[in-house]
């Protein structure tokens, strides 16, 4: 029988300070509705390393896209602070890219044209930015449809393109909140299999939102489970499957140990009930 004991949490990146590019401290959320507080977050503490691949696990409503939003400095915490870089997060921080559940492709653009809206935002150099977005494209399996419309897309190849519009601008951080909720069970674990190739190639700092155990485990440097609202930490898991990760790792003992661990966490919470 396996030993699925929870270790103590630890919130520290496995990088030195110097590496370190997200500080969340003691950060706390409260929304105010006809005049009554509801607390989203509380007393949230986590170091993200440069480099990093770090997914927030937990139930629905526990804070987790609300501290996704803090730390893009769209949302003011109620209590604590961000800092990325040590420069505290006060205002929008556009070094980034976001990445939605819903694509928010515009239908009238086409798919190459979704990705360079990026670029016209920012005033990035046309020409530079076309060659890129053209690699991107070709690193996610849409070379070919640089002209197809979004509609004229798969949701899979709607995400790619939302993916490829994030990175355009060539960010050191990727928020990620649920992007492949909304798709169908294999487009999702081929999603998961192109994201990693793509973050291996790139190497950028992943904080990324989901409700799945599997994808969390496959995906995940450190999962950070959180609990029902007010979403607080429960366990910081470190995953020491190697990269790259293939489709056949969910059958290893490491997968299944990681998967089990936090299942029985959630389930301790109420969060899972049989």
């Amino acid at each position: 029988m396996q030993d699925r004991t929870p270790a103590p949490v630890s919130v520290a990146g496995p990088e030195s300070i110097e590496g370190l590019l997200i500080s969340i401290r003691g950060v706390e959320h409260d929304y105010v509705k006809d005049r009554a507080s509801i607390r989203a977050l509380e007393a949230v503490d986590i170091e993200v390393a440069a480099g990093e691949f770090v997914v927030l696990l937990g139930p629905s409503g526990c804070g987790k896209s609300t501290l996704l939003l803090i730390v893009g400095g769209l949302l003011a915490p109620s209590a604590g602070e961000v800092t990325i870089g040590g420069k505290r997060v006060t205002k929008p921080y556009t070094d980034l890219g976001f990445v939605f559940q819903d694509p928010a492709l515009l239908e009238w653009r086409t798919a190459l044209r979704n990705i360079l809206l990026q670029a016209e935002v920012r005033g990035l150099d046309r020409d530079a930015a076309r060659s890129r977005a053209g690699e991107l494209m070709a690193s996610t399996k849409l070379a070919g449809f640089e002209d197809a419309y979004p509609g004229e897309l798969s949701g899979g190849m709607r995400s790619r393109v939302a993916l490829c519009r994030a990175l355009l601008h060539d960010p050191p951080l990727l928020l990620m909140d649920e992007p492949f909720a909304a798709l169908d069970a294999l487009t999702r674990e081929q999603m998961s299999i192109d994201l990693q190739s793509i973050w291996l190639q790139h190497r950028k700092t992943v904080l990324f939102v989901t409700h799945s155990i599997s994808e969390a485990v496959f995906l995940a440097d450190r999962i950070v489970v959180f609990s029902p609202r007010p979403g607080r930490i429960l366990d910081v898991l470190q995953v020491r499957i190697p990269r790259p990760r293939k489709l056949d790792d969910h059958e290893s003992p490491e997968f299944t140990q990681a998967v089990g661990r936090i299942t029985d966490l959630l389930r301790s919470e109420g969060v899972l009930q049989e």
